[in-house]
């Protein structure tokens, strides 16, 4: 029995399956006054009669009698019973032990039976730390492709979320938002977590850079002579992405020719008669409300309905303000790094970033942080070391009213402060006129009230 089972006890020990049937037994079997035992014979014929006693056997021959304690081992492929038999002289001594033996047995297998359960627990550990390691290579190899993504707001956090999960669905994403607000970053950090990085470019065309007539040329290629020509943006794109920034200054003819192109996704080289297929995402940034345009007549319909598949609205600045200390922060580091500075902002300074209005977004604020760094000479900047626009900049609406002045001494104060500005700005009083809108006598009034002069 190679120690399976304990063979070796110097008790009688017999073996059965489940119809008594004799399978093994020990030498001390053969000390028992009953005929010779034999493996293939049932154990019930070696007795004159059995008894049931409970969850014994009181077992007879002749003048003897045995109990026979049988216990089912669970630990072979097939059910077998282990029998004990014991003389009436030695059964109560030995009961406590055969029990034991038992309990042993029980609490072995309940063991086993946790055992098994820890294994397959730490099985599944094993398997969500797998996971999780996954996840986090995932989530540094983002970090490392997209250092200049720089969020803490809800706002921006679900923006990019969002376009974390459009990454790898074929369909137009339409970017829409301010001047600066980060429209290029939120498009490059797309097309870097999508499979197509790997299968193809991100291409940009800035569609308000280039006259229409040239556009055409740079969208679909031009002949260079007979047997060559050079390829459009759109064939360069395929199997990756084509960015269209300010597509709204895409002229009518022009948008009709892109929407054949991508609507179809077949392109004609040149020359050739047969159209080829093509594989590229679009991916859409504008300024405008392309709706408003569509009502104007100035956009197609049917292109914009093509181009908006997931329209995507990219707040100002100004509107989520737990980005600023972030975003001051990574272009503090970046300028640092780039020019070997050292510099920082004190408590004055860090008050206006969060303060001011930014109405250029985030382009604004790194255009005046790398100004600061570059032109200051102390290694901590303070408010004084802004420049005169912003130190003299006209206050919002927003501080204006918690002052609760007077509402006419309000508007006059925006007045000089709208007049100061332009007077530092422009040459003459016809050119601070025409920009605020009001005839050039209105604006030589109103500086000799406030005795402003043209620099």
């Amino acid at each position: 029995m190679n120690g399976e089972l304990p063979i070796s006890f110097p008790l009688p020990i017999m073996i059965t399956d489940e119809r008594n049937i004799i399978i093994d037994f020990n030498q001390y079997v053969t000390g028992v006054q009953f005929p010779p035992i034999q493996k293939g014979k049932s154990i019930n014929r070696l007795f004159d009669r059995l008894q049931p006693s409970g969850e014994f056997h009181i077992a007879f021959y002749n003048r003897y009698k045995y109990l026979i304690v049988s216990t089912k081992l669970d630990s072979y492929k097939q059910a077998r019973f282990l029998h004990i038999l014991l003389d009436g002289d030695h059964y109560v001594d030995l009961l406590d032990k055969i029990k034991e033996l038992e309990m042993n047995r029980y609490n072995l297998s309940e063991l086993n039976e946790r055992n098994d359960e820890l294994n397959e627990k730490l099985r599944q550990c094993q398997d969500l730390n797998a996971l999780y390691k996954t996840q986090l290579e995932q989530i540094e190899t983002k970090l490392s492709k997209d250092s200049e993504v720089v969020v803490k707001s809800e706002k921006m956090d679900g923006i990019f979320r969002l376009v974390e999960r459009l990454a790898n669905i074929d369909i137009p994403v339409l970017v829409q938002g301010e001047p600066g607000v980060g429209k290029d970053v939120l498009i490059r950090h797309l097309y870097r977590v999508s499979n197509r990085y790997e299968t193809g470019k991100l291409i940009k065309v800035n569609c308000g850079e280039v006259p229409n007539e040239l556009l055409e040329w740079e969208l679909f290629g031009s002949e260079l002579d007979m047997t060559s020509r050079a390829p459009g943006m759109i064939e360069l794109a395929d199997k990756g992405f084509l960015f269209l920034d300010k597509v709204e200054k895409l002229s009518l003819e022009l948008q009709g020719k892109l929407l054949r192109v991508l609507g179809e996704n077949k392109f004609q080289k040149g020359r050739e008669s047969e159209e080829r297929k093509i594989d590229v995402r679009v991916l859409v940034a504008t300024q405008k409300d392309l709706k408003r345009m569509v009502e104007a007549g100035t956009f197609r319909e049917d292109l914009y309905n093509w181009l908006r598949g997931v329209p995507v609205v990219v707040p100002p600045l100004r509107e989520r303000k737990e980005d600023i200390f972030p975003l001051v922060h990574y272009y503090q580091t970046q300028i640092n790094r780039k020019y070997e500075l050292l510099k920082s902002f004190d408590e004055s300074l860090k008050k206006f970033f969060y303060e001011h209005h930014w109405s250029g977004n985030v382009r604004e604020l790194a255009h005046l942080l790398e100004r600061l760094m570059l032109t200051t000479d102390s290694n901590e900047l303070t408010v004084s070391d802004l420049p005169r626009e912003y130190r003299e900049e006209p206050q919002s609406t927003e501080q204006i009213l918690r002052e609760v002045e007077p509402l006419k001494d309000v508007v006059e104060h925006a007045e000089r402060r709208v007049l100061m500005l332009a007077a530092q700005k422009y040459q003459t009083t016809y050119q601070i006129a025409k920009q605020l809108g009001t005839s050039q006598a209105t604006v030589v009034r109103k500086m000799q009230k406030y005795d402003i002069k043209i620099k």
